[in-house]
């Protein structure tokens, strides 16, 4: 059994495994302190998420206590409150987040209502709903399918249905689209077998593993110069590479560069397959997901784009796109180029 939490909830556990996971050592960003400032003092416990870091921090002026379980269900975090019966307040709020150590045996009534549901969800999910010529690997997979300018096969194959979905009138008139790495959290794999299909066939489930988060697409009117400056954007994270590369469709060609510092060359982004660059006066409408529309992985010049449609999930246009092309293949690795 894990140590409990210690009695006073501004120490440290003793453990190197435990410190470091109940500190506020792993926070980074503005964000979450703008957030905490934000909310009414009534509210004493924030149980953030998203930032991927396990953390007890207190902020803001009120002392307000923030928490975080870091992802992929590698740590537990429990919150003790103490209230006030009368006045429905909370007087006393302590956190301590426990690593998951994988050696707990498994609690049979767990396990009896996730084996329900998953026979209940069979049916759906080994559905046969398009195939592939061999396998199209995402930057996850072992091994990577991501090369040296950042670009992944599975991420390209998205937006490709991204932008099928948008293209018509009637659906936002999308001249590209661009999907965010994080985004892609598989490849589909050729001789992966998971509800009794054929070697080649993609089953619903198998789909769902790549685009699990249920985003809808958002078609946005954005400047040239708008463009540029949200593909520069990707470089802002922490680790200037290629891991926060955006995936274009196959219509769109760039160049980024290390020389001077990790940015766009200027003059190469081009949505007509490599000829003409796009003008940065000019504008254009594209479609990424609704996460990246509001800013997220850092993307927040698509905020100030304008006239936004949204539509499909983007889970129903990859696989309708899947569906009607089949069987796909992998696309050539020829959209972003990095220049040195």
């Amino acid at each position: 059994m894990p140590p409990s939490p210690p009695a006073d909830p501004e120490a440290t556990p003793t453990g190197d495994e435990y410190t470091d996971v109940n500190r506020c050592v792993n926070f980074n960003g503005p964000e979450m302190k703008s957030i905490a400032d934000g909310l009414d003092d009534h509210v004493r416990v924030i149980v953030s998420a998203h930032t991927h870091q396990p953390y007890v921090c207190r902020m803001g002026d009120d002392d307000k206590l923030v928490t975080s379980a870091s992802s992929f269900g590698r740590v537990v975090t429990d919150i003790e409150l103490t209230i006030d019966r009368k006045s429905d307040e909370i007087t006393q709020a302590s956190a301590f987040n426990h690593i998951v150590t994988q050696d707990v045996k498994r609690d049979r009534r767990a396990q009896k209502i996730l084996n329900k549901y998953t026979t209940l969800s069979a049916p759906l999910a080994n559905r046969v709903i398009g195939s592939i010529t061999e396998d199209i690997r995402s930057s996850r997979d072992v091994p990577s399918g991501q090369n040296a300018a950042g670009e992944q096969p599975m991420g390209d194959v998205i937006a490709d249905a991204m932008l099928e979905a948008t293209a018509p009138t009637d659906f936002g008139g999308a001249v590209a689209a661009f999907m965010n790495s994080g985004g892609v959290r598989g490849g589909l794999i050729f001789d992966q077998i998971s509800g009794g299909e054929q070697p080649g066939e993609v089953t619903y489930g198998e789909a769902f593993t790549v685009q699990p988060f249920g985003n809808t697409l958002v078609v946005k009117t954005c400047t040239g110069q708008q463009i540029y400056d949200v593909m520069n954007q990707q470089f802002n994270n922490p680790a200037a590479d290629s891991n926060g590369i955006m995936l274009p469709t196959a219509n769109v060609n760039y160049q980024w560069t290390t020389v001077g510092g990790p940015h766009i060359v200027d003059g190469s982004v081009s949505f007509d397959g490599g000829t003409t660059p796009i003008d940065k006066g000019a504008p254009y409408r594209v479609v990424v997901n609704n996460f990246m529309a509001d800013g997220g992985d850092g993307y927040t010049v698509f905020r100030s784009c304008t006239d936004p449609l949204g539509g499909d999930v983007d889970l129903d246009a990859f696989a309708r796109y899947l569906g009607l092309h089949s069987p796909v293949a992998p696309p050539p690795l020829n959209r972003i180029e990095k220049v040195d």
